[in-house]
This record gives structure tokens, C-alpha cells and sequence, in this order.
């Protein structure tokens, strides 16, 4: 077992035993990475930035594409739809990063590094 496996499995462990439910520690967003063999810690070990990005990124697509689908008369405008993408990443992001860091905080979670 590599070290990371061995991170992962430690930080899982101590989040198994906090009172925070499963579905919450372990998103499928990150069971799809870690199936693709992507080393990426656990969201409550994260930091806020890398977290962001893979939790507000998939919702700031699907903005673009609702984007698109609503373009019937309008013209295509880049400038729109890339902003778009980034108010949508960085709002839900930013909310679901505030969320886990919060709980990583309030479970007195160690950092991953110091796993």
C-alpha cells in the first residue's frame, strides 16, 4: 500500500468514527476520481481552492449547457458563457468548500499531512 492509500484509508477511518454521515465524507464526485486512479484527498482534508474547482466546476458546466439550450434567437456570446461558468463554480464551490472546511473544523480533523 502506497502512502497515499494509507492516508486515505486513515482520514476515512476518522471520519467513520465522527457523527458525519458517509454520503457526506464521500462523495461520489470523489469515488469516480479515486476509481480513475486521480490521488486526491478526502474533502474535509482538502484545501480550499483544489476544492472549489472539483465540486463547483461539474455545476458551472451544466450552467453553460442550460446556457446554450436557451439560445434559440440570441447570439452566442462568450464573454457570457465563460462567466457564467465561473459565478456558477464559484458560488456553489465556494458554498460546498465552506461547508467541508467548517466540518473538518468542527470535528478537529487533522490536515493531511499530518495523517
Amino acid at each position: 500500500m502506497n502512502d497515499f492509500e494509507r492516508k486515505k484509508e486513515a482520514s476515512l477511518t476518522l471520519l467513520r468514527r465522527t457523527r458525519i454521515k458517509e454520503r457526506n465524507y464521500l462523495p461520489p464526485t470523489f469515488a469516480f476520481l479515486w476509481k480513475f486512479g486521480v490521488k486526491i484527498p478526502p474533502p474535509h482534508f482538502l484545501k480550499i481552492v483544489p476544492l472549489v474547482l472539483i465540486m463547483g466546476l461539474p455545476f458551472g458546466f451544466c450552467g453553460l449547457g442550460l446556457y446554450m439550450m436557451d439560445l434559440d434567437s440570441k447570439p452566442f456570446s462568450f464573454e457570457a458563457a465563460s462567466s457564467l461558468v465561473l459565478l456558477v463554480t464559484a458560488f456553489f464551490g465556494g458554498g460546498i468548500s465552506f461547508y467541508y472546511r467548517t466540518s473538518a473544523r468542527l470535528h478537529r480533523l487533522p490536515r493531511w499531512t499530518e495523517l
